[in-house]
């Protein structure tokens, strides 16, 4: 099993490559400039929730800290991809909506990680991908439902942090 284990880790590193054009800071072929992972990420999730959420929404769907959300949403914000404004049921709290840019994000960013999912996947039968699919989703639920939580690092003896 830990030969299959290993495989298996090696090849979900080796997925990265999904999202290095993304995170690259080069800007994809075509595009006037590199757009952030994390505003594609937030753009989705907004689109996602019918175009309005809150930073702590945001923060629980991406399961990070408040301050992490907020500085991922001011991102996106000064890309113009999403706008802030008082909510109007706390106007202690901020709601995000898409803008035309951030729409229009969501949208490219959509028909590129389908285009490309359907390029790699050119040469599998219909079976094939039924079957990834299904293990790949079964996967996604186990990993939401039971997020890895990293032992701390203690270092070595004699030494101190």
């Amino acid at each position: 099993m830990s030969d299959v284990l290993t495989r298996l880790d090696a090849a979900l590193i080796e997925m990265r490559r999904l999202w290095s054009p993304t995170t690259s800071g080069r800007a994809a072929e075509g595009a006037a400039s590199a757009v952030d992972l994390s505003s594609v990420l937030v753009a989705h999730l907004v689109g996602e929730a019918d175009g309005s959420l809150t930073v702590a929404e945001v923060a629980d769907l991406l399961s990070v800290a408040a301050a992490t959300a907020s500085r991922l949403c001011d991102r996106a914000v000064a890309g113009g991809y999403l706008q802030k404004a008082p909510s109007r049921d706390d106007a202690r709290r901020r709601t995000l909506t898409l803008t035309d840019a951030g729409l229009d994000l969501r949208e490219h960013s959509l028909a590129f990680r389908r285009d490309y999912l359907e390029h790699l996947l050119a040469d599998w039968t219909v079976d094939e991908i039924a079957s990834f699919e299904g293990l790949l989703t079964r996967f996604a639920a186990s990993v939401s439902a039971r997020p890895p939580r990293p032992k701390p690092l203690h270092a070595p003896e004699g030494e101190h942090r």
